[in-house]
C-alpha cells in the first residue's frame, strides 16, 4: 500500500478564464501529483488579477497539505464561490505549493488551459495500489450493527493494517437530542475497543472543549496536523500533553462532513518515530466518504427515533415508524388515563416575565411527568399548562398498570411537598397541581387534516379523568381517582363520596392516597 504525493514544476504557458475573460497567466507554474486524483495545477499567487477575487470564510484541511483558503471570483455581474483556493501555510510534505493556488473546474465559468499532452507528461506512471481500509469498507457497508460497532471494527482495520502504532482514536458525531450534543467514540493505548460516551451541552462551554482541537474542527477552522513535542515540552494543546505520556510523536485531526453539512470530528496519532507517513494518511483521509455516509445513515436512523420519542413519546414513536402515518390509524386500547393540570397558572403567567413562567412550568412538568415515564407510563401531550398520559394494559395487566399508575401519582406528590418546603425557605412561588387518574377503553390513534396529524387518545374516560382533576381544587388534593381506577388497585385509599363532574351525566365516587405529613403513603 502506498500513497504518494509529487510536486513538478511546469514552466509551459497555462491559463485560467473566468467567462471568458483571463484572469491569470504564468509560465512558472507547479503540478500536484496525488494518488487516486487527477493532476492539478497551481498558479503563483503574483499571477493572480486579484480586482475579480474576494476572500472566502471557506476553509478546508488535508491532512498532509494543510488547510486551504477559499476565494471567491467575481465577474461584472456574477460571483461564483470558493472556486479558487490556496495553502498559505502548507506543511512539510508539499511545502512548494506555498504562494500557490488552484482552481475549481467543475464550477460554471471557470477554465483551465493546460499544455498539450498535459496527463501524459504529468501522471504516477503506476497503477494504483489498493487501501486495505476501503476494501473492509466496501465489504462492510451495508451491515453495520450499530455506529459503536461498526467505528470500533473500522479503527482495528485501520490499525491492523495502516498504523500499527497508533496510539489515540477520537471520533465526534453530532446529533439532535434535548439533552445531549453528540457522541464521543474514543480509543487510546491499552483500550481493548473502541469505548463510546455521550456529550452533554455543558461540554460545550467547558475549559477542556474550549482549548481542544474538536472546537477548531467544529467551528469550520479546517484541521490541524502537529507533531507532539517530547514530553515535558510545551505543547498546542492539552490533549498533545496527554498524548506525550504515550510517546506521541504526531496527531491529526481532521472534519468528517455529512452530506447535509453537519461537520463531525475524527482524529489520530501515532508513536512512529518520524511520524505519519503520507500514505497512511492518505488511506485514513480517502476512507472517509465512505465512513461518514455509513454513520450518517446510522445517525439519521437515531436521530429520528429521538426526535420522535421526544415529541411523541416512545410508544407513539414506534407505531409511527411502524407505519402508523395516515389518519385513519388508530385502535381501541384500555388504559389507565393520567391527568394534570397546574394550578394559579393564569396568575402565574401574568405576574412573572415570559421566560420565568416557562421555567415555572418546566419545572411542574419534571415534578409530574418524569415519574410517569419512570413508572412505564406515555406522555402524550402537554396541552399549555396541563398533562395528557397513558398507561396502556394487556390481559391480566391492568392491576399491575393502575398500580404503577398510583406509585407515579404518589411519587409526583411526594416531590411536589418536598419541593415546597424548599421553596418556601427560598420565598419562591410553590407549584401546585392537581392530578386526576380514571381508567377505561379509548381510541389511540391519528388526528388531524389529511397533511398534519397529532397522536393523541380520544373517549370519554379521557374526558372524566379530566374532570376528576378540576375537582382537585374543590377537595384540597393534589391526586383524586376514579372508583374504577381505585378498583384495580385497592390499598391506602380513602373515599371522599360522591361528586358532579363538569359534563358527565351522573355523579361518580373520588378516592384520594392517604398520605403523611411528608407526602409518603400512610
Amino acid at each position: 500500500m502506498q500513497y504518494e504525493i509529487l510536486i513538478k514544476p511546469c514552466k509551459e504557458l497555462c491559463l485560467v478564464l473566468y467567462r471568458g475573460r483571463e484572469i491569470c497567466r504564468s509560465t512558472d507554474c507547479v503540478v500536484l501529483l496525488e494518488e487516486r486524483h487527477q493532476p492539478t495545477i497551481y498558479f503563483p499567487m503574483s499571477a493572480i488579477n486579484t480586482k475579480q477575487l474576494a476572500q472566502s470564510s471557506k476553509v478546508t484541511f488535508c491532512p498532509f497539505k494543510g488547510n486551504a483558503s477559499y476565494f471567491h471570483l467575481i465577474g461584472d455581474d456574477c460571483c461564483q464561490l470558493d472556486a479558487m483556493w490556496g495553502y498559505q501555510t502548507p506543511l512539510d510534505e508539499v511545502r512548494d505549493i506555498g504562494g500557490f493556488v488552484s482552481f475549481d473546474e467543475n464550477i460554471e465559468g471557470v477554465e483551465v488551459i493546460k499544455p498539450k499532452n498535459f496527463l501524459s507528461h504529468y501522471s504516477l506512471k503506476r497503477a494504483p495500489y489498493p487501501n486495505p481500509v476501503i476494501e473492509w469498507l466496501l465489504q462492510n457497508i451495508g451491515k453495520p450493527p450499530s455506529s459503536q460497532s461498526f467505528i470500533n471494527s473500522f479503527f482495528q482495520c485501520y490499525r491492523q493494517h495502516i498504523d500499527p502504532d497508533v496510539i489515540f482514536f477520537n471520533l465526534v458525531i453530532g446529533t439532535l437530542h434535548p439533552q445531549l450534543t453528540g457522541y464521543r467514540y474514543s480509543w487510546r493505548l491499552g483500550d481493548e475497543s473502541v469505548r463510546m460516551f455521550p456529550v452533554s451541552r455543558e461540554v460545550l462551554r467547558s475549559k477542556a472543549f474550549l482549548n481542544s482541537p474538536v472546537k477548531v474542527v467544529l467551528d469550520g477552522k479546517g484541521g490541524i496536523r502537529q507533531k507532539i513535542q517530547p514530553l515535558g515540552e510545551p505543547q498546542s494543546y492539552p490533549i498533545l500533553e496527554e498524548l506525550a505520556e504515550l510517546n506521541g510523536t504526531d496527531y491529526v485531526a481532521l472534519p468528517m462532513n455529512f452530506s447535509d453539512g453537519q461537520t463531525n470530528f475524527i482524529s489520530t496519532a501515532t508513536k512512529q518515530a518520524r511520524g505519519f507517513r503520507s500514505e497512511q494518511l492518505g488511506a485514513l483521509y480517502e476512507a472517509m466518504t465512505l465512513v461518514a455516509r455509513v454513520l450518517e445513515v446510522d445517525n439519521l436512523h437515531t436521530r429520528t427515533h429521538i426526535l420522535l420519542s421526544t415529541y411523541l413519546g416512545h410508544e407513539s414513536c414506534k407505531r409511527v415508524l411502524s407505519g402508523s402515518i395516515h389518519r385513519d390509524a388508530y385502535e381501541c386500547i384500555e388504559a389507565v388515563i393520567l391527568y394534570s393540570d397546574l394550578r394559579n397558572s393564569t396568575q402565574a403567567s401574568s405576574e412573572k416575565k415570559p421566560q420565568d413562567y416557562l421555567r415555572y412550568l418546566n419545572q411542574y412538568m419534571e415534578l409530574v411527568a418524569d415519574p410517569i415515564i419512570e413508572h412505564g407510563g406515555e406522555v402524550l401531550r402537554f396541552i399549555g399548562d396541563a398533562i395528557v398520559s397513558i398507561f396502556p394494559y394487556g390481559f391480566n395487566r391492568k392491576f399491575r398498570t393502575a398500580e404503577m399508575a398510583m406509585q407515579a401519582a404518589l411519587a409526583s406528590s411526594t416531590k411536589a411537598t418536598v419541593q415546597t418546603e424548599s421553596r418556601n425557605q427560598k420565598h419562591i412561588d410553590p407549584i401546585a397541581f392537581g392530578i386526576g387518574i380514571h381508567v377505561g377503553e379509548i381510541l389511540y390513534g391519528n388526528c388531524g387534516t389529511p397533511d398534519r396529524l397529532e397522536f393523541t387518545v380520544i373517549g370519554e374516560p379521557v374526558n372524566v379523568a379530566a374532570r376528576i382533576e378540576d375537582q382537585c381544587k374543590v377537595h384540597d388534593q393534589k391526586v383524586l381517582i376514579s372508583a374504577e381506577a381505585a378498583a384495580l388497585a385497592p390499598g391506602q385509599l380513602k373515599s371522599l363520596g360522591m361528586v358532579e363532574l363538569k359534563g358527565v351525566a351522573r355523579q361518580r365516587e373520588v378516592f384520594t392516597l392517604e398520605v403523611d405529613a411528608s407526602g409518603q403513603a400512610a
